[in-house]
């Protein structure tokens, strides 16, 4: 609480005795309940003067107590630059995938030492997934088909997250296409139904469910037309091929 309140509300170096008291009282954090380390971290997480009081703790060996790993302080820091930069509200689980999280085993001893909810775990789980998959070389298209298949909150994630690892730097303007791809687009439903396979006789059960699978990965592939004749075309090809 003490750093949650100086990343807060203080300026400065904080008091050099409370940080004292901190370092001296650390072996109790294992006695303080899952659930109040929880609501303080995540707090701290999105304070105004987080970067700084992160690396204080860091420098204490307080910061690597609290998550059970070794903390990605420039990760982090870029993060909070990128959301600034990007507009985007401080977001706590974001910024914890950036301070600690390399590989899915992250996650998981995150997930119990934060207590998180199953949402805030998967969305964990997947940052780290893919993160390593994506460049800033990314086309318009398979960025697009990204954005479809995630959403954007995990899209955004995941391109954030590899933007503060990427060697390019912040101010690269392929990144930053790529990251306000969800501010200038929106993925579009797909527009077939299992009736629509119904009615060109394909049977009910796995079949259909193939069918409708088919479809729409080759509605993707043509850059998710709106077009009905195209449509119907698409749908056509995918019940003839199961017929």
């Amino acid at each position: 609480r003490f750093f949650r309140f100086h990343a807060a509300y203080g300026e400065g170096v904080p008091d050099p005795e409370g940080v004292a008291a901190c370092i001296e009282a650390r072996a109790g954090l294992e006695q303080l309940s899952r659930e109040r380390v929880r609501m303080e971290a995540l707090k701290l997480l999105i304070a105004k003067h987080a970067v700084p009081t992160l690396a204080l703790m860091t420098e204490t060996g307080l910061l690597e107590q609290v998550l059970g790993g070794v903390p990605l302080l420039a990760s982090f820091s870029n993060m909070v630059k990128l959301e600034a930069a990007l507009a985007l509200a401080p977001d706590a689980i974001r910024r914890v995938g950036a301070l600690a999280i390399s590989v899915i085993e992250d996650a998981e001893r995150l997930r119990e030492r934060l207590r998180l909810t199953n949402a805030e775990y998967e969305r964990l789980a997947s940052m780290v997934e893919g993160w390593r998959q994506i460049s800033a070389g990314l086309e318009e298209q398979e960025a697009r088909v990204l954005l479809y298949r995630l959403e954007p909150e995990r899209f955004t994630d995941r391109v954030l997250l590899a933007w503060t690892r990427a060697p390019q730097g912040m101010a690269d303007p392929a990144w930053r296409r790529l990251a306000t791809l969800p501010m200038r687009w929106s993925a579009p439903v797909f527009p077939l139904k299992a009736a629509d396979f119904i009615r060109r006789g394909v049977p009910r059960g796995p079949r259909l469910g193939a069918t409708l699978a088919a479809a729409e990965e080759a509605w993707i592939a043509a850059g998710f037309p709106a077009d009905a004749a195209q449509v119907a075309a698409i749908a056509d090809a995918a019940a003839a091929a199961t017929n």
